[in-house]
């Protein structure tokens, strides 16, 4: 249950990181926490790295959920198949995942555990939810960042 929470969370702040300007460390924290300029040059690094890897780790997902797709609506789809589409489309979010949490296990890293409470402190205060808030009583799974 803890790893699920942390790879959630691991995740939405990673995700969401990446989508503000400036990178995974919003500039507006770099100056107020002082992050030293070669500590960010090193996370934009790791994040221009990991954000290469996932254009084509996305592409996979895509690709995997129109064979699913096509699957489910041809005029009479294949049980087994249908399962092995969806292993294939779960493995590719898989990698997208574990790209995300690596790419946030690594910055953490290089940030050390000092200023890295202090960034998730900023964040708390500062940042945006990663999604929008649901509506009172909405229920299902929250969308994923993007």
């Amino acid at each position: 249950m803890t790893r699920c929470l942390f790879a959630a969370i691991a995740v939405a702040l990673a995700g969401s990181a990446l989508a503000q300007e400036g990178g995974f460390i919003p500039p507006r924290a770099a100056v107020e926490l002082g992050i030293p300029r070669e500590t960010l040059r090193r996370v934009d690094e790791l994040a221009f790295a990991a954000n290469e890897l996932i254009v084509g780790l996305e592409a996979a997902v895509r690709r995997a959920q129109l064979a699913l797709d096509r699957e489910l609506r041809s005029p009479s789809p294949d049980e087994v198949k249908a399962q092995e589409l969806v292993d294939v489309v779960a493995r590719a979010e898989t990698a997208v995942r574990k790209n995300r949490v690596v790419l946030l296990i690594r910055v953490r890293k290089v940030l050390g555990d000092e200023l890295w409470q202090r960034l998730e402190a900023w964040r708390a205060e500062y940042a945006p939810p990663p999604w929008p808030p649901r509506p009172p009583g909405a229920g299902g799974p929250r969308p994923p960042p993007r």
